[in-house]
């Protein structure tokens, strides 16, 4: 199985971006900060501005919810960090970023082979 490089992906959808995508809109922008209403626990009011984003992680101080732009979809959609990963990659046009393969070396000890980046590993039962 090939391991989904979750550091590039975080690096490559920065959260306001996939935000956006779901039609979020801040009511309140100060400097890297967007706040608003919750997109998880759908806040109550239309004026709530629990909910606080930056370029790389968000939390919302009624929920108590907290994390990055996977952990984000996650939460949402209600996907494991694996599916998460994957699913956010498609949603946002994105080709899914893996890391470079393990394998044994003469020694014994595992070393790691070519990059894979933007490539896609063999089908093994995720579509």
């Amino acid at each position: 199985m090939h391991d989904v490089d979750y550091a590039e992906i975080k690096r490559l959808i920065p959260v306001p971006d996939l935000l956006r995508a779901w039609g979020w809109q801040p009511l309140v922008i100060a400097a890297d900060v967007r706040r608003g209403p919750c997109p998880i626990h759908g806040s109550r009011g239309k004026r709530s501005r629990s909910f606080a984003a930056s370029s790389t992680g968000w939390c919302c101080h009624s929920c108590k919810r907290q994390g990055d732009v996977i952990r984000l979809w996650s939460e949402r959609r209600g996907a494991t960090m694996h599916q998460a990963a994957i699913e956010l990659c498609r949603f946002m046009a994105v080709p899914v970023p893996y890391r470079p393969a393990r394998r044994r070396a003469g020694n014994g000890e595992e070393e790691r082979t070519g990059g894979t980046r933007g490539a896609a590993p063999p089908a093994h039962g995720v579509k």
